[in-house]
């Protein structure tokens, strides 16, 4: 049901296969695969988005680091969510900049953490 998707992906055989499946299911002019490291385009990326989910390499200490970048920050629409998959065994950052922390859910060797963006005047 979104009206477009950005997906990110550093490598090019990975982005082709995402672009590849968008064609197969028709969705090509919704989504865009873009062939990039995250820390590198994220500056380059206009947002805002309602939801972005992110998915680096489990034990990679930068992938909690990108909570609390105000890079990152600018591109969260209001009340929007982020959610980082990680391994239950990497520490991740409470409430970061404009980002309250929620919660993280642990699926046997994987978390899923989510932070939501507080809507103006809201501190809860």
């Amino acid at each position: 049901g979104a009206v477009s998707c950005d997906f990110v992906e550093r490598r090019p055989a990975l982005c082709a296969i995402i672009r590849e499946n968008l064609a197969h299911v028709r969705l090509a002019e919704r989504g865009r695969a873009i062939q990039s490291s995250v820390h590198q385009v994220l500056s380059t990326l206009s947002g805002p988005y309602d939801l972005i989910l992110a998915d680096p390499p489990y034990l990679e200490a930068d992938g909690p680091a990108l909570i609390g970048s105000p890079t990152l920050h600018r591109l969260v629409a209001r009340a929007g969510i982020v959610m980082l998959e990680h391994s239950p065994r990497v520490a991740v950052p409470g409430d970061a900049g404009p980002l309250r922390f929620v919660r993280t859910r642990g699926y046997g060797d994987s978390a899923v953490s989510f932070w939501q963006e507080r809507e103006e005047g809201g501190e809860d």
